[in-house]
């Protein structure tokens, strides 16, 4: 129960702040959401060390945070195609 209240509020509350600031434009919404993106991959990957045991949702979450640090990562500026 604590690791899903500790899930739910610091990456869930991490990944709203991003919502929220991209929604108001605000100067640092790319910073959010590359923590955003980092605190979600650094979570799956601990919990699949930790259980010592991947499943395909473990792969899909794991696609999705590294596809949100590298969108945030190419729309800050710092890497461009």
């Amino acid at each position: 129960m604590i690791p899903g209240i500790i899930l739910a509020t610091v990456v869930g509350g991490v990944n709203l702040l991003a919502v929220a600031y991209n929604l108001n434009r605000h100067r640092s919404r790319y910073n959010w959401a590359l923590a955003g993106g980092l605190l979600i991959t650094g979570w799956i990957v601990v919990q699949m060390l930790l259980i010592q045991m991947a499943n395909w949702l473990h792969f899909l979450y794991l696609g999705i945070g590294v596809l949100i640090i590298l969108t945030a990562y190419q729309l800050k500026g710092k890497w461009a195609v």
